[in-house]
């Protein structure tokens, strides 16, 4: 079956899978590092174990964290 991985801000892979693959098999057959990624299918959260299906769209997300304001207290820079 086909599925669509994109992961953003690396691009797109279409890759051929055995019917009742994984959301984790997909991702492997795209050679996408997930790590530090959050997974969703036809734009809903999803488990790396989660059953993919023809013309499935999966998406791995970089998580965003953290990081140190420039603005202060009162909204002045």
């Amino acid at each position: 079956m086909h599925v669509r991985v994109l992961k953003l801000g690396q691009g797109r892979k279409d890759v051929e899978l055995d019917s009742g693959a994984t959301l984790d098999e997909a991702v492997e057959a795209s050679h996408f590092n997930s790590e530090g990624c959050s997974l969703s299918v036809n734009g809903l959260d999803a488990h790396s174990d989660s059953t993919v299906r023809e013309n499935d769209l999966v998406v791995l997300t970089p998580r965003v964290e953290g990081g140190q304001s420039r603005f202060s207290e009162h909204g002045s820079r």
